[in-house]
């Protein structure tokens, strides 16, 4: 949704959670410590002003998803947008993952977009020729987020394989969130 200019001011409503209710279970443990869960670490890359998101259904949450033909070509866009005014510019890794964590392949792009604009970045992927689950990962970085790259990511299935074992993924705690 972030990618899309007419949902740019998106907010997340919920932000306290108890936990296991109905809400958006912004923190897990304790909510005395305040330790983000992953939907509130994943904020910190959904809301940035300069982005990029990969254009693809997750194909880890739907019942049908698309299965992609192991050894093809998989043509997608990345959407990039600029909330800033300034020019801005980044490099944007996409890689694809494994489900035992690997990457067994990578892309870069260079991507440079006008104050309060936003852009369209084709790329190809090559779909790894072992069927099972995997993800593809995009991460921007710009020089100045603290070390954290700005990420995108969605899950894949190559192939018809029976059980599909996606890889895991967790947002490391931006530097400069408090403690």
């Amino acid at each position: 949704l972030r990618s899309a200019r007419i949902f740019a001011g998106m907010f997340s409503f919920v932000y306290l959670t108890d936990n296991g209710g109905y809400t958006g279970d912004w923190f897990k443990n304790h909510i005395k410590d305040l330790d983000p869960a992953p939907a509130l670490l994943a904020q910190y890359h959904t809301h940035k002003p300069f982005a990029v998101f990969i254009d693809m259904e997750d194909g880890k949450y739907l019942k049908d998803p698309v299965h992609h033909e192991p050894g093809s070509l998989l043509n997608l866009n990345l959407f990039g947008v600029n909330d800033s005014n300034k020019k801005k510019e980044g490099k944007v890794e996409v890689k694809v993952m494994d489900h035992n964590g690997e990457i067994v392949s990578t892309l870069t792009a260079l991507v440079t977009i006008e104050p309060y604009w936003q852009t369209i970045i084709p790329v190809s992927i090559k779909i790894p020729e072992k069927e099972g689950g995997y993800m593809l990962i995009s991460e921007l970085d710009d020089g100045s987020m603290n070390g954290i790259r700005q990420v995108s990511r969605r899950y894949f299935q190559a192939g018809h394989a029976v059980p599909v074992i996606f890889p895991e993924y967790s947002y490391k705690r931006p530097p400069d969130w408090p403690k």
